[in-house]
């Protein structure tokens, strides 16, 4: 090769090298964004999902045992109020003043069942009232779902 093949090579392939050397940078770097915010994505997915899973679980026992305690009412509110970094704030206040108050009453009523002695008149009457709540707890249910539908979906 002569000495002006190599000018006209060096011209241009340094710039050449520079650039391709610039494009896969940018592509590493983009692809390494990438990958960071969809494990961001994902942890904030699996903490909601957890959260999810426990609401979900104590309404389930509100519903099913008859023994729901003020422990577990504590322990709800302690999971709601993890709930609060992970959600709206329309969404923590359903969780907490709507669904926690269901949660309560169904509790109340439990531990106002459990001091009476026998099945007198207002024995029936706190286990129609529990029934009652029971029954808009199981309402509730299906708009914990469609509520929090929106949180619980991976988008890449």
């Amino acid at each position: 090769m002569t000495s002006e093949a190599l000018a006209h090579v060096s011209a241009f392939g340094s710039p050449l090298v520079a650039l391709i050397a610039g494009v896969f940078g940018v592509t590493f770097s983009w692809r390494s964004w990438q990958t960071a915010r969809n494990k961001l994505k994902l942890d904030l997915f699996e903490k909601r999902y957890r959260v999810y899973l426990a609401i979900k679980s104590h309404v389930d026992r509100a519903i099913r045992d008859s023994a729901i305690s003020a422990d577990d009412v504590l322990q709800y509110l302690s999971i709601v109020e993890e709930a609060r970094w992970l959600f709206s704030d329309e969404m923590f206040d359903y969780l907490g003043k709507d669904l926690g108050a269901a949660i309560s009453t169904v509790s109340r009523i439990t531990d106002e069942m459990s001091d009476l002695a026998g099945r007198g008149p207002e024995w029936r009457r706190l286990a129609s009232e529990r029934r009652n709540s029971k029954h808009q707890l199981f309402k509730q249910q299906e708009l914990l779902r469609v509520k929090m539908d929106p949180y619980l979906r991976l988008y890449h």
